[in-house]
This record gives C-alpha cells, structure tokens and sequence, in this order.
C-alpha cells in the first residue's frame, strides 16, 4: 500500500558519506548541526520507537526510504 503525506519537515544538506563494514554494513550522512534542532521538533511527531525516525531521501535523481538515528546528541 502506497500512502502520500505531507512531509513534516524538508532539508536539504551535502555531507561526506560514511561507510561501516560491520556485519552489517550501513552508508551514514551526518546531517550539519543547522538541522538538527528542526528534526527534533519533527521527530517527536514522526519517530518509530527509539528515536528512530523515518525519511524519505534523495540523492540526485534516486529517492529512498530510510531512518534517521541520533548521534551523540545530534
């Protein structure tokens, strides 16, 4: 099932990716320290569980879902 929202909040940033090749490898993008006190606002509304929050991305043309986690307080 496809549902369509407005988003709570959009951003646009550029940030380094960050490869971990654990057992699980994951591609991180810290998102620059200007963002981060509108995501909390918006995360109190949308996270999951966790403070996992869910996102809709893009990179270029190639839109994705994924997950934001916090950080070390960011």
């Amino acid at each position: 099932m496809s549902r369509t929202t407005d988003p709570l909040i959009e951003i646009a940033f550029e940030a380094p990716v960050i490869v971990w090749r654990g057992p699980a490898p994951f591609i991180f993008a810290p998102v620059p320290a200007g963002h981060v006190e509108a995501l909390r606002a918006a995360a109190r509304r949308a996270s999951y569980g966790w403070g996992v929050v869910p996102v809709t991305a893009r990179i270029g043309a190639r839109r994705f879902t994924a997950s934001l986690f916090s950080k070390d307080g960011g």
